[in-house]
């Protein structure tokens, strides 16, 4: 049950975070000055984001340090355009490593 809801957070970071790569890339808010950098540099984040997002239901523990260094990355790169996207999946990345899932009791037959 609580791998359905790093999931779900992990993939609304993951869907927030090209949001704002699109937009620090091709620079809608004019007020915020992003440092100019490549659009293969905006996306590499959100993309390491969407891997952690699979790894999330294989391997939590791999899936959760892909998250937190997505969020992390994307902070530096993209600043105030990364801030949300960074909330969900750093929340997401800590409890993939954090709680454990209790095994399920399988009856026998």
């Amino acid at each position: 049950m609580k791998q359905k809801r790093m999931f779900k957070l992990a993939v609304a970071g993951c869907v927030l975070g090209i949001i704002a790569a699109v937009l620090s890339r091709f620079n809608v808010i004019p007020l915020i000055q992003v440092k100019d950098i490549s659009f293969l540099t905006a996306f590499i984040f959100p993309a390491f984001a969407v891997l952690g997002c699979y790894f999330v239901k294989t391997r939590p523990i791999v899936g959760g340090f892909s998250l937190l260094v997505s969020a992390a990355g994307g902070i530096i790169f993209l600043s105030v355009f990364y801030i949300i996207p960074a909330a969900f999946l750093v929340t997401s990345g800590f409890l993939s490593i954090l709680l454990k899932e209790e095994p399920q009791l399988v009856a026998n037959k």
